[in-house]
């Protein structure tokens, strides 16, 4: 995964106070994003109690000039820690998370729906959606860390 850390997004909303809708939309663009505007963002103002505008019309600047959508990102390092808050897993599985491809794990951010829900551990139910790929109807299978091959290559036709 691409960005900053998850700490350092912390600190970068402790320097520039935002609302929670500022915060959460800088949280839901991609990795890069996230590191150009926690490196290059300098307010007009300083000691402004509220920056929520400010950083939200420069995180639009930013996609726009870097010519990236948040669909066609990979998920940042804090968007994948969130997801590992919220269906606790072992380092194993994180890693294999990280590891993959980005459309991957933007269907596991997405689209990962646990059978039981009352797991303190996701490493497995998440290692096996990992496995499956994204939903491709059947046409491309993912190998252990992302990448694509055709049933014919990987089947020696």
């Amino acid at each position: 995964p691409v960005g900053p850390s998850s700490e350092r997004l912390h600190e970068f909303r402790g320097q520039y106070p935002m609302d929670d809708r500022a915060w959460n939309f800088l949280g839901g663009v991609g990795g890069a994003i996230q590191q150009v505007v926690v490196s290059d963002f300098r307010p007009k103002r300083e000691n402004d109690p509220d920056y929520s505008a400010a950083v939200t019309a420069f995180v639009r600047s930013v996609e726009s000039r870097e010519g990236r959508r948040g669909a066609a990102a990979p998920p940042s390092l804090f968007q994948l820690e969130s997801f590992r808050e919220r269906f606790p897993m072992d380092d194993r599985a994180f890693d294999y998370l990280c590891v993959s491809a980005a459309d991957v794990q933007r269907e596991a951010l997405q689209n990962f729906s646990p059978k039981r829900l009352e797991e303190t551990d996701f490493s497995r139910q998440l290692t096996a959606f990992l496995r499956k790929g994204p939903r491709t109807g059947g046409q491309e299978e993912y190998s252990r860390y992302g990448g694509a091959t055709s049933r014919d290559e990987r089947d020696g036709r």
